[in-house]
């Protein structure tokens, strides 16, 4: 633990600090420029992973349905939005206000190339109030640590946000959108096997990609479930070396008990076509 989070514990804490964006073009390829609110946060100011695009295009299409929970400032949404096209639609989910506040900047743009339904709610089991800890005065990343120990997390600035139960906020609000899910992105700093449980249905029902957090805090046992609640639907499970989806690899054993944080995507059987057996991408 760094000295700054020890004076953090005890109590001494600098207010929060509140940073806005500036928008600035972005040339991306076949689709030419598009517009991002760039947070002007100087620690994070994550810009659009548009190098996912050459992945995700083998699965999502015009008028495609994506869900991006833990959707921070938006820098995955953004990619699966162009491919989903005006007449698509993404989903996105992030319920701290900080970064909230920049993910519905971002949801505002491109509207003639993009459809983002920006909602500042969090996966949760039950619909309620919750408390959710962030790790620095801006609230940069964070997410539902109880049970957690401190000494783990280091995350000392509470913020209260809502919480919604994914599942039934589909089937009451975005029914019409289900029958063409093909993605659902999930990154809840340690909560994203507990909220997949409850949207298993939705995923058992629609099959789409799943990309989602494989925490390094979680015991091996809860890493091993993870990765085999996905097997057991027919998955394939493959791994991020990286950050990107660029960096795909097989999954094997030493990435599910190495407990390092990393990424798992999961294709389902409809899409195998996509992949050579051996974990390379077939263009």
């Amino acid at each position: 633990m760094k000295v700054k989070e020890i004076l953090y514990m005890m109590g001494v804490r600098p207010k929060q600090k509140t940073f806005g964006f500036e928008v600035v073009d972005i040339e991306v390829d076949g689709y030419g420029e598009v517009q991002w609110a760039s947070w002007s946060n100087p620690n994070a100011s994550p810009m659009p992973r548009l190098s996912d695009l050459g992945v995700l295009r083998h699965f999502i299409g015009e008028g495609d349905f994506v869900i991006d929970v833990g959707a921070h400032v938006g820098d995955t949404s953004l990619a699966p939005a162009l491919l989903a096209g005006p007449s698509g639609l993404v989903l996105a989910m992030e319920p701290n206000p900080a970064t909230f506040a920049i993910l519905e900047a971002n949801a505002s743009l491109n509207r003639d190339r993009v459809s983002i339904d920006a909602v500042q709610v969090a996966a949760m089991p039950e619909s309620g109030e919750y408390t959710f800890q962030y790790n620095d005065p801006s609230h940069i990343n964070g997410g539902y640590q109880k049970g957690i120990s401190l000494f783990t997390h280091a995350s000392f600035f509470k913020v209260p946000v809502r919480g919604i139960n994914l599942a039934k906020l589909l089937r009451t609000s975005y029914a019409d959108r289900l029958p063409r899910l093909k993605y659902i992105k999930t990154d809840l700093e340690g909560g994203d096997h507990d909220a997949f449980k409850t949207f298993r249905g939705i995923v058992e029902e629609f099959m789409p990609v799943v990309q989602a957090e494989l925490i390094g805090h979680r015991s091996t046992a809860q890493r091993r479930e993870q990765v085999a609640d996905l097997q057991d639907l027919g998955y394939d499970v493959f791994a991020l070396r990286g950050e990107t989806l660029e960096s795909l690899e097989p999954l094997s054993s030493t990435h599910i008990d190495d407990g390092r944080t990393r990424d798992l995507f999961a294709v389902p059987p409809a899409y195998r076509c996509a992949f050579d057996p051996t974990g390379g991408l077939s263009r």
